[in-house]
């Protein structure tokens, strides 16, 4: 027969057991529970572009981190599927040869427009009327250098006077213009009877109603000069824009050559916008230009998302965004696909963490009981009881967004329930 002090030993072991294994049950319940609340899937990996599948996206898109030549492979992606959509899809850059690479070698040369140092065509007033012209260009006008309202009426009597010379105005016309000598160049005209006098006389009093915004007018084209010199058309008849691409089919690609050029975003900004007003449908892809380059390209994102679509990639484009941060949160709410890759910096790990969203996870603790006394002296050691208490907790950590590799992603997507994971190839 068995003795008392193993009888009690074996009912001891047996307690602890079955303690154990219900503890073991809840906490499985427990982990299940939250994985079911967190509501992040993992994926297979896959090709960068097998995340794009929608070729009407509800709006905006942003991709954040990872290296320039996978957010490049989206873009591409991106573009190809709003062009076939029948949307008119431009595309800014800054100096990015891979991206122009991928989309001749995915799109073709014959559905591509491309603007850049190579291929200096723009010019953003072929085709427009004067009053568009003047416009655009006070509209384009930083904050910093504004043209007065007289500039209309200067601008007037420079683009009448080129029309009257059977010329039709370029952008070239306004970057040569000799403003100390124009008011005399009207008066060899008409001397030289290629002008008739009453309209060389009209043209000179629209000069000298504008004469308050000369010096404005003649700095803004200094300055636009310098920023756009490597892009502009080489000549006053070979000249493109938006507007006459607008029906081309085309995909269009501009190299900006410089984010600090902020004349020339405004000009484009300008145009992309009188396109939107014209109820063109529009998919902007700005690529590693932050939204403080240009006040019009701010104006742009603040009303994007539902009339048009853009398309933000950046290393990170938390930082495209000058304060206040609910400009970023707001667009953030626009968009209708997210993706988030590897960032360098904390503050901006914490934002996409937050963007990612948290839940309530549940949160187990044990606590310790002292051992309880059988007959006999003996004891079948301490008991514990676990207790559940709930917290919010991000989905994704700011540390796991810090310690990302370079060709991981978290995405969110309207067509999907909750938060993505998976690896790029």
């Amino acid at each position: 027969t068995m003795s008392n002090p193993t009888v009690w030993n074996i009912l001891a072991i047996l307690d602890r057991w079955v303690r154990a294994s219900k503890d073991r049950k809840l906490l499985s319940q427990t982990e299940n529970a939250n994985a079911i609340r967190r509501g992040l899937t993992e994926y297979n990996p896959c090709p960068i572009e097998a995340l794009f599948q929608d070729d009407k996206p509800k709006g905006n898109i942003i991709f954040s981190g990872s290296d320039y030549q996978m957010r490049s492979r989206a873009i591409v992606r991106a573009a190809e599927l709003a062009n076939s959509n029948g949307k008119i899809v431009i595309i800014f850059h800054v100096n990015n040869s891979y991206l122009e690479q991928e989309l001749i070698r995915n799109l073709g040369l014959s559905r591509l427009t491309i603007i850049n140092e190579n291929n200096p065509y723009y010019d953003p007033f072929v085709g427009l009327t004067n009053l568009e012209i003047s416009s655009m260009i006070l509209e384009s006008a930083p904050s910093g250098m504004p043209i007065p309202p007289a500039g209309r009426h200067y601008l007037d009597g420079i683009l009448n006077f080129i029309r009257l010379q059977n010329v039709r105005p370029s952008v070239l016309h306004l970057l040569n213009c000799n403003h100390f000598r124009l008011i005399d160049k009207v008066n060899d005209a008409v001397q030289k009877n290629s002008l008739l006098p009453l309209a060389g006389n009209k043209i000179i009093s629209q000069l000298m109603q504008g004469d308050p915004a000369r010096s404005s007018i003649e700095n803004y084209f200094i300055q636009f000069g310098y920023q756009a010199s490597k892009v502009v058309a080489r000549n006053t008849i070979t000249g493109i824009n938006f507007t006459s691409l607008a029906n081309s089919g085309c995909v269009i690609v501009f190299d900006i050559i410089s984010c600090s050029n902020n004349i020339l975003l405004n000009l484009l900004f300008a145009e992309v916008k009188r396109l939107t007003s014209l109820s063109y449908q529009l998919f902007v892809v700005i690529d590693s230009i932050p939204f403080s380059s240009s006040e019009m390209m701010q104006q742009f994102e603040a009303n994007s998302g539902t009339d048009y679509q853009i398309f933000l990639s950046a290393d990170d484009a938390y930082s495209s965004f000058r304060s206040p941060e609910d400009r970023f949160f707001s667009f953030v709410g626009r968009s209708s696909q997210i993706l988030i890759s590897k960032h360098i910096s904390n503050y901006s790990a914490q934002k996409w963490s937050d963007v990612i969203g948290s839940y309530d996870k549940e949160e187990t603790s044990k606590t310790l009981s002292s051992g309880t006394s059988f007959l006999g002296g003996y004891f079948t050691g301490g008991s514990t009881s676990i207790s559940i208490s709930q917290k919010r907790e991000n989905i994704v950590k700011p540390e796991t967004i810090l310690q990302m590799g370079i060709n991981e992603v978290y995405f969110r997507d309207v067509s999907l329930q909750g938060v993505g994971h998976t690896y790029l190839h």
